[in-house]
């Protein structure tokens, strides 16, 4: 009786331990790193991807310089969208596992000032009254170096130089523009169709797109698992469905023919 009891309680432990391991695979959620202008996007697409395919999403954004640094070191990701095509080429080319990125939307600059915007837009800039001026770090940020190529194709460049002060990414710049830290920032358009932020709307201007080079916002898959590519990819489709176009046209995006 002894041996008949033990033995069923080494069963019941061992399919409890398959219940677990079953459970916690089917747990590991899929871990988006995405450039910080897609936060407020991204927090509606998402939630429609979940209640599509029941995968859970955990999301980091963060400008896509200090992501693709953060890929490079082994940060477990599934799937990475940047703000422009460089990073994710970069990572293309160095790593032979990586496949070719998809465009899923192209960004807008728009300029927010603190006070009426006149015209030619680079007067704005160079008015002895405006002593600060946001933009995202170019370093790191796509849009930070799309307002650089803007600076410098106005010809204002080296005037406003010393009045730059540089957020860490579109989110900390949009912080500066905010706390009226500043007298002009140059931020994404997306992120004034948040509630949060639409405040900001009230006095911008949409910066003509052939005055910097294009912010395609690409995505690359760099899940290290099959099972985790598998869930990127279903993602990946999701971002190409009529319903997730559509959601990037509300926020101000652009989105592929």
């Amino acid at each position: 009786m002894k041996s008949i009891l033990s033995k069923l309680l080494v069963l019941i432990f061992s399919l409890n331990l398959v219940l677990i391991s079953c459970q916690t695979k089917k747990e590991i959620p899929l871990t988006i790193a995405a450039a910080s202008n897609m936060v407020f996007v991204l927090n509606e697409l998402i939630p429609e991807f979940e209640n599509q395919t029941d995968i859970s999403i955990d999301l980091i954004t963060a400008s896509s310089g200090k992501l693709t640094a953060q890929i490079q070191s082994g940060a477990p990701f599934d799937v990475f969208i940047s703000a422009n095509a460089k990073y994710p080429k970069y990572l293309i080319e160095s790593n032979s596992n990586y496949e070719n990125a998809v465009t899923i939307a192209r960004g807008k600059l728009v300029m927010i000032s603190n006070k009426k915007i006149a015209y030619p837009l680079s007067s704005n800039v160079i008015l002895p009254s405006v002593k600060k001026i946001a933009i995202p770090n170019p370093k790191i940020a796509p849009y930070g170096m799309a307002t650089e190529e803007l600076l410098h194709n106005w010809g204002v460049y080296e005037q406003v130089e010393s009045k730059l002060i540089y957020g860490e990414s579109v989110g900390q710049t949009n912080q500066f523009i905010l706390l009226e830290a500043v007298d002009i920032g140059f931020t994404a358009k997306s992120t004034l169709f948040s509630n949060k932020l639409s405040v900001l709307k009230e006095n911008y201007v949409e910066i003509s797109d052939n005055l910097y080079q294009p912010l395609e916002h690409q995505l690359l898959l760099v899940s290290k698992t099959e099972a985790q590519k598998n869930k990127a990819l279903q993602f990946a489709r999701f971002m190409q469905t009529k319903k997730a176009r559509q959601i990037l046209l509300n926020y101000g995006y652009a989105v592929p023919e």
